[in-house]
């Protein structure tokens, strides 16, 4: 949508510009992080000290709907967009002053300016999801994902370059699980759902989904003599914390049950596998720790068309006592495991451990819109 020239808009657009001029080197090309609702960040990985090593000027921006991140704010001089369109947002402006803006949320519109370049960091490293706005370049995290979009959505993928670039959430990842690893003894079960209760779902379905986790976490405490780590979905914390704390008040007498809210890291490292419904997080967890995981899908006749191939780091059950044999040969069998996880990240993810500095290795081919030899123009 093109937003409407007024005088109103006008002034705005000026004194949100000179706020930014002051705080940035004219002289030097700036990147933008947008940060449209505070949900991804994580998939940012390092990338911001990555470009001020390479003297770009780096700024953050964010809008109304944003909820508060101290810690993505605190990378780089943080700016909220001027609340000026029906949507909330400069949605098409001549922000001319910024020569990338990078996004992970699907939804970002164009990414705030069309004179900037857009790249959006696909925050599926399997899948590979294309974002709905007009962004051209697209940084793919593995092998699987390319293939996915080349032979599924061939449509939605017209007018963007795939870059072949790798996934600096799980890079990050790697770093920070290998700094602290020894800090904690892994003595737990991770159980990370995916959304159990998003902002449209009707009190029936919260209250089934809140005693299926309950029912999940209470067959680990009695089958296993080891702690349960229960990890919500962001966007559950984000809408229907209630739900949470409900969780919480069952639990609150058996110190067996963790609820982990923030440190994603301490969660991994104290975790000796993870167990989930159909959440990407197993993929980035068993990548990261190369820890197995497993996927409890009693409704779905086969996960596969979902997340694939699931039997390269764990397994898919159907049933609670399939949970305990598979939870089992997990606690037996973890180093053959480990082995081939790792096998199965390296020859699938690009860049592993490189993904960050490939992107700035190969900024201009981005920044001068020049055909690069390897990135797939669709």
């Amino acid at each position: 949508m093109q937003t409407k020239i007024t005088k109103q808009y006008l002034k705005k657009l000026f004194d949100f510009q000179n706020l930014v001029y002051s705080h940035i080197d004219k002289r030097k090309k700036t990147v933008a992080f947008f940060d449209y609702l505070g949900n991804y960040n994580s998939h940012f990985g390092s990338l911001h000290k990555y470009f001020k090593k390479n003297n770009f000027n780096v700024i953050n921006l964010k809008t109304i709907f944003t909820k508060p991140d101290n810690k993505f704010d605190s990378l780089a001089p943080t700016f909220i967009l001027p609340n000026i369109t029906n949507e909330g947002i400069i949605s098409s402006a001549e922000l001319d002053f910024i020569d990338l803006v990078i996004g992970a949320n699907a939804t970002d519109k164009n990414l705030v300016s069309f004179h900037a370049k857009g790249l959006y960091l696909s925050h599926d490293v399997l899948h590979g999801i294309i974002p709905s706005s007009t962004v051209k370049y697209v940084y793919i995290g593995s092998k699987i994902a390319i293939e996915n979009i080349l032979k599924n959505h061939k449509e939605e993928a017209k007018g963007h370059c795939l870059i072949t670039g790798g996934y600096p959430r799980l890079d990050n990842a790697i770093k920070k699980y290998k700094k602290f690893k020894n800090l904690y003894k892994p003595t737990a079960i991770l159980y990370a759902p995916t959304t159990r209760f998003p902002k449209n779902m009707d009190k029936s379905h919260m209250n089934y989904n809140l005693g299926y986790d309950y029912h999940i976490i209470q067959m680990l405490l009695d089958n296993f003599d080891l702690d349960v780590i229960y990890r919500n979905h962001p966007i559950d914390y984000m809408f229907n914390r209630e739900m949470i704390n409900i969780l919480k008040e069952k639990f609150k007498h058996n110190k067996r049950v963790i609820f982990s809210d923030g440190n994603v890291i301490e969660a991994q490292i104290r975790a000796k596998l993870l167990i989930t419904d159909i959440s990407d997080t197993a993929f980035t967890f068993s990548f990261t720790t190369l820890k197995p995981s497993i996927f409890i899908t009693p409704g779905y006749k086969t996960i596969q068309d979902l997340v694939t191939p699931i039997d390269k780091i764990g397994f898919e059950v159907k049933t609670l006592n399939e949970v305990c044999e598979k939870t089992e040969y997990i606690l037996k069998n973890n180093n053959f495991l480990k082995k081939q996880i790792k096998t199965f990240r390296d020859e699938n993810i690009f860049n592993v451990g490189k993904s960050e500095q490939y992107l700035i290795d190969n900024i201009d081919y981005i920044l001068k819109d020049k055909q690069h030899p390897n990135w797939i123009y669709m």
